[in-house]
């Protein structure tokens, strides 16, 4: 049931048919007594808690016990990371573009600000940028000069298709960057 919720919410703009349907399940969940905490948690597990809220509130539909305050909160805390984040990475790139370090933006950033129509609405914890394996240590260098630092423990191989995390505290916010040279690991799995 969770399940079914949390699909029909996991993309960015409805349609009435969607509403109609997750009305459906909505009124379905409840009269069942299932734990609305439990399809909040998975919400967030799932990293759709910002798409879920959009959609109940576009419904006009408050989710009992406290949980509707908390979904608001998750949406919220989301709102402020990626604002952080994008002002962040706006300053990365604007420094990688003097310093001529070639840069793509990868993953849940792109995304982020491609796909959705707001950034708000999609969870991520790092930012991805793919510069070339000859870029690799200028960029790590600049990072470091702007105040990141490099994760001392990590588990990540060093013929892996990314350097560990370099990370910032910003407003008491990580801000972590995985600068990638390769868009796959050397690895027959991938």
């Amino acid at each position: 049931m969770i399940g079914r919720i949390l699909g029909l919410c996991s993309r960015d703009y409805g349609h009435p048919t969607m509403y109609e349907r997750l009305d459906s399940a909505l009124s379905d969940f409840g009269s069942r007594q299932l734990s609305w905490e439990s399809l909040v948690h998975e919400s967030e597990a799932q990293g759709v808690a910002p798409l879920l809220y959009k959609h109940l509130e576009y419904m006009g539909f408050t989710l009992p016990d406290g949980n509707h305050r908390i979904l608001r909160s998750l949406a919220q805390r989301c709102r402020l990371s990626n604002q952080i984040r994008n002002s962040a990475i706006a300053e990365v790139l604007n420094i990688f573009r003097v310093e001529q370090i070639d840069n793509l933006l990868v993953k849940g950033i792109a995304l982020a600000n491609s796909s959705y129509s707001t950034p708000d609405l999609r969870p991520m914890r790092d930012i991805d940028l793919l510069v070339r394996s000859d870029d690799l240590e200028k960029a790590r260098k600049t990072l470091l000069e702007q105040g990141f630092r490099q994760e001392t423990h990590h588990d990540i191989p060093e013929d892996y298709y990314h350097l560990p995390p370099l990370v910032k505290h910003i407003y008491g916010l990580p801000v972590t960057v995985e600068l990638h040279h390769r868009l796959l690991p050397l690895d027959g799995n991938y």
